[in-house]
């Protein structure tokens, strides 16, 4: 189908997690990497072309549903496409194959570009506007503005953020973001339950060394929400939920927590929904 962009990958060993199956974050990286394929194919918009422009793609919202969860050594033919164009916001939807053709899962980003010196919003690149939008059928629907979260965090680490989590515009990385969440959960749990879908709202980039409070939370149980805050104020709002693994013990140790600290004075943060897009970066260092 035209407009449509398919790319096939091998799960290696350093994309998935302590039993084999691929990780939120590396779908997250299989996610930039085709976005930047398409605009290059379908917009003529590449690296160079966007550095040229003085201009940078940035994710700002996005949603990750799973119905099976590729492992280790397994092939995937991942897709990409344009959903529709609104102003300045601009939509990629995704889905992850098996080699029979079953969906594995699917997604969509909601993505702008701003100016890499100022960080506005400039006029997008026209090239934008004329990649077709095009329906995929059983395609996920773009990502919610917000979601419902918990009123409190309750539990909070720090976390520094060192350079090999910096992409090419000098700031973390989104995907590093869902590395983050997992690394929250300790490994009783891990063993115990698998992501089915994840919803993040990128807010305020964070750069090389910044310490970010990441204060976190569990909704209904298997809902766990992230929340990541520098100086007062919100850098991203994340969502993961799970579900058991079948033939798994309830009986054991559920919600134990790796590195967990209670929050003893409450932090105010003001949430403002304007937006401060986080770079998914041009040349996108997945490292």
């Amino acid at each position: 189908m035209y407009g449509v962009l398919s790319e096939r990958y091998v799960i290696t060993q350093s994309q998935v997690d302590s039993k084999g199956l691929i990780t939120i974050g590396s779908v997250a990286r299989i996610m930039q990497d085709l976005c930047m394929k398409h605009l290059l194919k379908y917009a003529g918009l590449g690296p160079r072309e966007f550095s040229d422009y003085g201009k940078s793609i940035v994710v700002c919202w996005s949603e990750i549903k799973f119905f099976r969860t590729p492992s280790v050594d397994e092939e995937v033919e991942a897709r990409v496409w344009a959903g529709p164009y609104k102003s300045y916001l601009f939509s990629r939807k995704y889905d992850l194959r098996d080699t029979e053709g079953n969906v594995l899962a699917t997604a969509a980003g909601l993505y702008t570009v701003i100016d890499q010196t100022i960080r506005s919003i400039p006029s997008p690149p026209l090239e934008l506007k004329r990649v077709p939008a095009i329906t995929v059928p059983g395609e996920c629907t773009l990502p919610s503005r917000s979601v419902r979260h918990p009123d409190t965090f309750h539990n909070a680490i720090e976390r520094t953020v060192v350079n090999d989590e910096i992409d090419c515009n000098r700031h973390l990385n989104n995907a590093r973001y869902l590395d983050w969440a997992l690394d929250l959960l300790d490994e009783s749990f891990s063993n115990m339950y698998q992501p089915t879908g994840v919803w993040i709202r990128y807010s305020k980039e964070v750069f090389e060394r910044t310490k970010v409070q990441l204060q976190f939370e569990w909704d209904a149980e298997t809902d766990l929400f992230v929340r990541g805050v520098v100086d007062g104020k919100e850098t991203f709002l994340l969502r993961i939920s799970f579900c058991k693994e079948r033939g798994v013990d309830s009986s054991s140790e559920a919600f134990a927590f790796t590195h967990t600290i209670r929050v003893i004075v409450p932090v105010l943060i003001n949430l403002t929904w304007i937006i401060r897009f986080i770079s998914i970066g041009v040349g996108l260092n997945t490292a």
